[in-house]
């Protein structure tokens, strides 16, 4: 909570913020430490890695064009490890993608969910708990060479021909 107002209202309110700026093409850079570091942030690298799947879901729920994520903790370079500043390495910035399915869905009062590509998303934000789903694509049906029906043949029925009348020199008619 923050002051009066619970934190799931409060990043709530900046998804949708953050939603409506990009709707009118507007830039969000979207900036974050590990999630509760506090600040000054003096969190280790295990932090680091830990910590970034609260500020990434929230980005990803919000993601339109003309949105950045920036996850550090420092941003200064000079003297400063490069985990420190660059998150390029963490395993959850390396998950494919691909284009937003769709808007974001509210589930209830706390929950955001949103599918990708190749990732769904989905956010408790009054237990902190997230879920990075990758998608699989249904794979290409093989394209097997069509086997022959069988064929059976069927005997036509033999009958035994009758036979035509022979007429040879007709009698001469009186």
């Amino acid at each position: 909570q923050v002051g009066s107002q619970p934190l799931p209202e409060i990043v709530s309110a900046t998804i949708q913020l953050g939603r409506e700026a990009l709707f009118k093409d507007k830039l969000v850079h979207f900036n974050s430490i590990p999630w509760n570091c506090g600040w000054p942030c003096l969190a280790t690298e295990q932090q680091m890695l830990d910590g970034i799947d609260v500020p990434l879901a929230v980005f990803l729920i919000m993601v339109e064009n003309n949105a950045y994520f920036n996850y550090l903790k420092n941003p200064k370079v000079h003297n400063a490890g490069q985990w420190e500043w660059d998150a390029s390495g963490i395993p959850e910035m390396q998950m494919p993608l691909g284009p937003p399915l769709g808007p974001p869905v509210k589930i209830g009062t706390s929950v955001f969910a949103r599918s990708f590509l190749h990732l769904n998303v989905k956010i408790d934000l009054a237990t902190e708990e997230v879920t990075f789903t990758p998608v699989t694509p249904n794979p290409t049906p093989p394209t097997a060479t069509p086997t022959p029906a069988p064929v059976t043949p069927t005997p036509a029925p033999i009958t035994t021909p009758t036979p035509a009348p022979v007429v040879v020199n007709p009698p001469p008619t009186p």
